[in-house]
């Protein structure tokens, strides 16, 4: 199947848009140069067409319309393929779809990134440094509370702070 992601066209006659390299050395000693990902003022130049066969981006139903417009400026095709493609910006993977995944293949999430992803997790690996290693080393975080679990130390903390005290409620995802 071909999907087709179209950017919004530029007003006016001539393309004028500033042209970058395809690729951008990198910032390191014997590493490889990175791809260019272009703003919606810049365009990318073409890299020879075996190099852009070879520019697949796995579509996902929840790829952002940015990355889909940026991917395109950068002359990736899209695909649905499981396998073959160079990058995904999708959901989560179950661990084990991780064996699948090449050397070469980019994603946007790893395993256990949930663990410091959802403000509740955050906490409580925070709070297990804590007490490995100390409050001295670990106070950069504020007092936190997991509700519902955590009512009675919330409504103890809320009676001993007194009125002037500031609380922030958010959601843990």
């Amino acid at each position: 199947m071909t999907v087709i992601v179209e950017e919004p066209m530029i007003l006016g006659g001539e393309d004028d848009r500033e042209e970058c390299p395809a690729l951008v050395p990198s910032l390191f000693p014997l590493m490889p140069p990175t791809l260019y990902f272009s703003t919606a003022n810049e365009k990318v130049e073409l890299l020879p067409a075996e190099q852009r066969r070879l520019l697949k981006w796995k579509m996902s139903t929840v790829t952002p319309n940015i990355v889909k417009h940026t991917i395109a400026r950068s002359h990736f095709k899209a695909t649905k393929k499981s396998y073959d493609w160079v990058g995904c910006w999708g959901h989560h993977m179950k661990s084990p779809g991780f064996k699948a995944i090449g050397e070469h293949q980019k994603l946007n999430h790893f395993p256990g990134t949930f663990q410091i992803g959802r403000k509740d997790r955050l906490w409580r690996n925070l709070s297990k440094m804590q007490l490995c290693f100390g409050k001295q080393e670990f106070n950069f975080f504020p007092r936190t509370f997991i509700l519902p679990q955590d009512i009675k130390l919330l409504r103890k903390a809320w009676e001993d702070s007194g009125s002037k005290q500031k609380w922030i409620v958010k959601p843990d995802v």
